[in-house]
Formats: C-alpha cells, sequence, structure tokens
C-alpha cells in the first residue's frame, strides 16, 4: 500500500513538472522525455527512485491523450489577420496578434496563396513577421514528415473533400494584402 501511495505522489509530481511546459513542448516530445527520464528511473537500486520512475512513466503515457485534443495554435504575434480553422466550427478570424485558445486543424494568414494544415498534437507559433514555427519537440517531425502535413497550396485545397479547407483558402486571400 505504501508503494502504491509513492506511486500516486511521483505521479503527481512528473504531472505538474510535464504541464509546466504544456506551451513550450509539444506531447509528443513531453511523452518521449518523460518515459525515458522514468525508464532511467526504475534501473535505480534504490526503490522510492523506482517508484519515481514508474510513477513518471506512468504520466508520460498519459500525455499521449493530448493529441487527441488536435493542433494547437500557442503563440499569435502576426501583424496580419489569421484565418484558423477550427475542428468543430469551420474558419474563424483573428485579428491582429490575438490568440486562440481550441484546437485547430490549420489555419492561413491573408495573402498567404496557401494554407498549412496542423496535425493533431502539433503545436505551432505565429511569429511577428508572420513566420511559422513548431514548438520544441517531435512536432515538427511529425506534421512535416510522417503525416505529411504543413503548408498546402491551392490544388492541395482543390482536391480535399472536406469544403473547410477550400473555405479557409478563400477567406485568407479574398483581400489581398
Amino acid at each position: 500500500m505504501k508503494n502504491i501511495k509513492s506511486i500516486n505522489i511521483a505521479a503527481m509530481v512528473g504531472y505538474g513538472a510535464l504541464k509546466l511546459s504544456k506551451k513550450q513542448i509539444d506531447p509528443y516530445t513531453r511523452a518521449a522525455i518523460g518515459t525515458f527520464t522514468g525508464f532511467l528511473f526504475t534501473m535505480s537500486s534504490n526503490v522510492q527512485i523506482r517508484i519515481l520512475g514508474i510513477g513518471t512513466m506512468i504520466v508520460s503515457a498519459l500525455e499521449l491523450l493530448e493529441t487527441n485534443d488536435g493542433g494547437k495554435l500557442v503563440l499569435n504575434e502576426s501583424q496580419k489577420n489569421v484565418w484558423v480553422l477550427d475542428e468543430l466550427n469551420g474558419s474563424s478570424l483573428l485579428e491582429n496578434g490575438q490568440q486562440y485558445s481550441g484546437s485547430i486543424d490549420g489555419f492561413a494568414i491573408d495573402g498567404m496563396k496557401r494554407v498549412f494544415k496542423v496535425s493533431d498534437g502539433v503545436y505551432v507559433k505565429i511569429k511577428a513577421n508572420s513566420k511559422i514555427q513548431y514548438a520544441v519537440g517531435l512536432g515538427k517531425y511529425l506534421n512535416k514528415n510522417i503525416i505529411n502535413s504543413g503548408f498546402k497550396d491551392k490544388i492541395w485545397v482543390d482536391q480535399q473533400s472536406d469544403a473547410r479547407w477550400r473555405a479557409l483558402f478563400d477567406c485568407a486571400n479574398s483581400q489581398t494584402i
């Protein structure tokens, strides 16, 4: 019983540490780092350290559940209007620097002539010069190389059966700046 209580406490401490980095590091990376760290702790000869390792590995695995929340725009410093494709509500306009807290499928910046598709669990930032950056972590690799997301041109948009992508593209390019 004492070990179960220790695992619970270790899991809560690990969970708190992982959540502190939530907007800076994507959930794939938080899960990988936590699992690796927990594994290293379980190699210890000290029982308390091993228990801490088990708790950390459990919490790290739970981080992957956050990928079900969709992609995130964690920072918008753009001086241009940004059109966000919400997973549930279609396109929404974010005016200069306005933040968005919901889950997104993608976005487009006024006059960009393409859309940016964001996969589940991937965090992106739009800097002041409208440059798009990924949050620290594995999300960039997954988004670009495995899931084949990222920038998509008009040809890709026209091939989609989901009409929301066409609406997003049209919104961002109706008044080219």
